[in-house]
């Protein structure tokens, strides 16, 4: 018997080869090298004083392989593989634990969240009134609806051609028990689109285009 499922396979392999292969004997396997056939003998294993030696008789002597073993080596080389398969499966389902960041993949079973996960998406989920329902109107729309109201007033702030002014503007702060003046005389004034002021006394200009 063998160790291994190898060895199994290559016996069968061998003797699927050799059988009914017959091997004809030359120098060197000829002795004596020099002479007549008639007295020449083969060297080969399993030579039966003849130079043609039969395959199974060569496995046989050398390696002490049968063909009869082929289709029992076959079934054993199966039974290998069935065995390291069904190992396989098993290590890989009962015995190993999946390493984190793997190719897992997390499938939510859907009501099954947790009682704090489903009142956090309650409570963030958008509040639907009665004449919203009655309408049949979503969210999205309304939203929408709403933003369009919203740049349509922002454009007509744009198109404004009021100019705010102002004068005398001043800005003290306390800072280590005294005061300190940050504007003082301040003029200026908005345009629609940019904006220029004067600053007077110990004010700095902090903005340009002033005139």
């Amino acid at each position: 018997m063998h160790d291994s499922s190898v060895a199994y396979g290559f016996e069968a392999l061998m003797v699927n080869e050799f059988h009914n292969l017959e091997l004809t004997c030359v120098p060197p396997q000829l002795v004596p090298v020099y002479g007549s056939p008639a007295n020449q003998g083969c060297a080969l294993p399993g030579s039966l004083g003849s130079n043609i030696v039969s395959g199974d008789a060569y496995l046989m002597a050398q390696l002490t392989y049968s063909y009869s073993h082929l289709w029992r080596n076959v079934g054993i080389v199966i039974a290998f593989w069935a065995f390291f398969v069904a190992a396989t499966l098993f290590g890989m389902e009962m015995v190993l634990t999946p390493h984190k960041g793997g190719g897992e993949v997390n499938v939510y079973r859907k009501g099954a969240a947790r009682e704090n996960v489903q009142r956090a998406l309650q409570d963030s989920a958008p509040v639907v009134t009665d004449e919203e329902a009655q309408r049949g109107q979503p969210n999205s729309e309304l939203d929408r609806e709403k933003s369009v109201q919203q740049d349509k007033e922002l454009e007509g702030v744009a198109k404004s051609e009021t100019v705010f002014t102002w004068k005398d503007i001043k800005y003290i702060i306390p800072v280590n028990g005294r005061e300190k003046v940050l504007l003082h005389d301040v003029q200026g004034y908005v345009k629609p689109g940019r904006l220029i002021a004067l600053m007077g006394g110990t004010a700095i200009r902090f903005l340009t285009n002033c005139h």
